[in-house]
């Protein structure tokens, strides 16, 4: 193979890398940009009015979403040190994924 070819072939693998990339974090954001919302009033209903200790919870709610980033954004880099990036970013989507069917509404 000529290496203008093998540089074509390279910056197709790259962008093809970069677009799969740049869709799971459009996914993820819009996940969080869709939830963020409609949590406190989701939360409050749930407590049946009580805005003060909704408040609670929904602060309770982002100090553990940035506890857990804190804690495994480090173990999921030293993954995807080891198996590749694809592999990890594939398992980090598809298992919230698969939890979400799971969890459908079944009859009786």
């Amino acid at each position: 193979m000529n290496p203008v070819a093998e540089t074509k072939s390279v910056a197709k693998a790259r962008a093809a890398a970069l677009v799969f990339i740049f869709i799971t974090v459009v996914v993820d954001v819009l996940a969080l940009g869709i939830i963020i919302p409609v949590l406190p009033k989701l939360v409050e209903g749930f407590l049946g009015g009580d805005t003060a200790r909704a408040a609670e919870i929904f602060g309770l709610f982002g100090t553990v979403w940035a506890l857990m980033q804190f804690i495994f954004s480090p173990v999921l880099g030293a993954l995807s040190d080891r198996f590749g990036r694809r592999p990890v970013i594939l398992s980090s989507c598809s298992t919230p994924a698969f939890a979400t069917a799971g969890m459908r509404p079944r009859p009786g």
